[in-house]
């Protein structure tokens, strides 16, 4: 016996008693099949519905749905190892959790209804979308279209004006159900039937001229209205279409508001009007390339007053430790320093835990191999070349350690 699908009939219906025609067990959880049913099963893009199935004073979880051999299978989880499964024969209530299904019935006709737009102004085909959890994506290709090639921003822009004005005008939908091809082939479909039997067909607007007309076995509200709303929130190219990003519903609300508050946080932290939000962040960028540029010029000036300092002193070791410069501070300290060193320099970035070794690279001075030996015996990271050399340690202590070792090789070696 095939399950008795009540949810095509009346999507709007949210408890229904019925019938268990079998039941598949194990300890966690159970595959029951009813004779008719109000929970949608994962298919055309759309997820199942979620809810309880309630037996013996039991509500079971029902964490899958879907469909195998036109038959629906309810998988429900047991939250007390003492409650009883539902057996074949059992009489049992299904709630379905509204929420859920109205949102993937705004979503899904919020799809059909901008599918339908894209086709009629731009001759653009829906060949793929899917309802994630962040936002529903379309891929629409362009390829048939005499005038387009390319879906830009206007366009969607006017997809989405003509896509909401679907849903003000309160376009009924509605859903015929045909068990052959030929009598469905018939109505204004927007893509060719690929089923050949068990076809539903869902049609919004006057079926004379409709906004969008279309097979599908989801479900859907009964008129355009109750999608609410359709925002686009980006394009972008995807294996030669265009894929759009987009909300409907509820969500498409909610993710408004939260892009609207965050206008409105901006422009009080900048003490802007919101349409000054781009010239008040211009100018803010503008100051900040200038700061940055004045930053540079003084930190060159600085830099270029320590290598003077350093190279001042005569000594075969030189040893600097900063906690103003950066690591890159003092990559650029060396860079300059290395043609016009005599000895060994060692460069300490104290904050990040870095040290460079600097030299003319001659024998004795060889950064990589003071880096591999010294640097290694003492936990740090890293290597170079001879004539500079880069480590990291992971705790000061061994970056201390490092220190003395060197310049206790250094005495030693008596250069």
């Amino acid at each position: 016996m095939i399950t008795n699908k009540i949810f095509q009939k009346d999507p709007y219906l949210r408890t229904l008693e019925s019938s268990v025609l079998s039941s598949n067990c194990d300890e966690e959880k159970a595959e029951v099949i009813l004779t008719d049913t109000i929970f949608f099963p994962t298919g055309g893009g759309q997820s199942c519905d979620k809810g309880f199935i309630i037996f013996d004073e039991n509500k079971y979880p029902v964490i899958d749905v879907y469909e195998k051999d036109r038959e629906v299978i309810h998988v429900i989880a047991r939250e007390k190892a003492s409650s009883r499964w539902p057996c074949q024969g059992s009489e049992v209530k299904m709630e379905i959790d509204w929420k859920h299904r109205f949102d993937n019935m705004q979503r899904h006709c919020g799809e059909h209804i901008l599918s339908g737009v894209m086709f009629k102004l731009f001759q653009g085909i829906n060949k793929g979308f899917h309802m994630g959890d962040d936002y529903i994506t379309i891929d629409i290709d362009l390829s048939q279209s005499e005038k387009y090639s390319v879906l830009t921003w206007e366009m969607a822009e006017e997809a989405e004006l003509a896509a909401n004005s679907v849903i003000w005008k309160g376009a009924p939908v509605h859903t015929d159900y045909f068990e052959t091809k030929e009598p469905a082939s018939k109505l204004p479909l927007r893509k060719p039937l690929a089923l050949e039997r068990d076809i539903s067909i869902v049609t919004i607007g006057d079926a004379s001229s409709p906004d969008d007309c279309v097979a599908c076995c989801g479900t859907h509200p009964r008129s355009a209205s109750e999608v609410g709303l359709i925002k686009i929130y980006k394009i972008e190219p995807n294996k030669g279409m265009s894929r759009i990003y987009l909300e409907a519903g509820e969500r498409a609300l909610r993710g408004y508001q939260k892009q609207f508050n965050t206008l409105y946080d901006m422009s009080l932290r900048l003490s802007a009007g919101i349409s000054d939000i781009t010239a008040k962040c211009d100018a803010k960028i503008s100051h900040m390339e200038d700061l940055k540029n004045q930053l540079n010029h003084f930190r060159n000036i600085t830099i270029n007053a320590e290598i003077e300092k350093i190279l001042q002193n005569s000594a075969k070791l030189i040893i600097r430790e900063y906690d103003d410069f950066s690591v890159d501070d003092l990559l650029n300290m060396s860079k300059k320093l290395e043609p016009r060193c005599n000895g060994l320099i060692v460069l300490i970035c104290r904050p990040h835990k870095t040290v460079l070794l600097v030299s003319c690279g001659n024998e004795g001075f060889n950064c990589a191999g003071i880096a591999k030996s010294l640097g290694s015996e003492c936990g740090g990271k890293g290597g170079g070349k001879p004539s500079s050399a880069r480590l990291f340690f992971r705790e000061k202590s061994d970056m201390e350690k490092f220190k003395t070792a060197l310049k206790s090789e250094f005495q030693t070696s008596g250069l």
